[in-house]
């Protein structure tokens, strides 16, 4: 699949890469896709849902390392980890960090 540029075609995209995700119930992929410049490809949508379990990952060992019990074994993907902009993507980059400037 090459690059998309409807948003009903990253939707689908989007959501059959986190179909095998735990994706708390306030993430909308709809909200997270508006953020998003476009065209995306693929490859910049699999790297926005990498980044995202990375940072739920970190989150996870701070808090253990913290002491801090987690609520439940599972790993949930959140809002503000799935609109982490990633250190270094694809040329739409600085229009997500633009888009996310606390994140």
């Amino acid at each position: 699949m090459g690059v998309s540029e409807e948003h009903a075609s990253q939707l689908r995209v989007l959501s059959a890469i986190t179909c095998k995700l735990k994706l708390e119930p306030s993430v909308s992929l709809v909200t997270v896709l508006d953020h998003c410049p476009s065209p995306l490809t693929c490859a910049d949508l699999y790297s926005l849902c990498s980044d995202a379990m990375t940072a739920a990952l970190k989150g996870r060992v701070w808090d253990l390392e913290e002491g801090l019990e987690p609520g439940s074994s599972a790993l949930l993907l959140t809002m503000r980890t799935c609109c982490r902009p990633p250190p270094a993507w694809s040329p739409q980059y600085k229009l997500i960090q633009r888009k996310f400037p606390t994140c």
